[in-house]
């Protein structure tokens, strides 16, 4: 009788191991997002991107020179009409020469800074908002582009700079 309690009870445990062991593997999934009372809704790939400014040569920044214009878009989605016009305002860390410009803010670089504008490369200044930019019911793309903007002796060296976008419709 007690050898057939153990391998009863060898077989119980060996059927829940099984089912145990059955999973390949696991992780997790976190959502994030945010609920605005905007006219739009902001496509996930631009609410949190990178723009690659590039590896930009000294003597282009040199005396205020400033770099190529590197386009970025700021995608809107579900614009529900009730509005036919949006307006950018991005904020961050304003540069100690020229506060209209946002500060380079880690890595070794410096006597520059990020010199944002509008798809005419007309600048918008940090803190301020930007011309209004006409939107249509359903999906809008808002095109922008960013320079390096030299504001001082320049010192080679790699750089990061963060600014927060905020939309207003009118």
């Amino acid at each position: 009788m007690r050898m057939k309690s153990i391998v009863a009870a060898l077989f119980t445990v060996g059927v829940i191991a099984s089912q145990a062991n059955a999973s390949e593997g696991g992780g997790k999934v976190t959502f994030t997002g945010e609920i605005n009372s905007g006219a739009c809704s902001i496509a996930p790939d631009s609410v949190d991107q990178t723009v690659q400014m590039g590896s930009i040569t000294s003597n282009v920044l040199n005396g205020g020179g400033q770099s190529s214009p590197v386009m970025f878009d700021i995608n809107l989605v579900d614009c529900d009409g009730t509005k036919n016009m949006v307006n950018v305002t991005f904020n961050g860390t304003a540069d100690s020469v020229d506060a209209t410009l946002l500060a380079l803010q880690g890595g070794h670089a410096k006597g520059a800074a990020i010199k944002l504008m509008d798809s005419n490369e007309n600048k918008i200044a940090l803190g301020t908002a930007s011309s209004n930019i006409s939107i249509q019911p359903g999906t809008n793309t808002l095109r922008l582009q960013a320079a390096l903007q030299g504001t001082g002796t320049v010192t080679p060296g790699d750089f990061t700079s963060i600014a927060n976008f905020t939309l207003a419709y009118n």
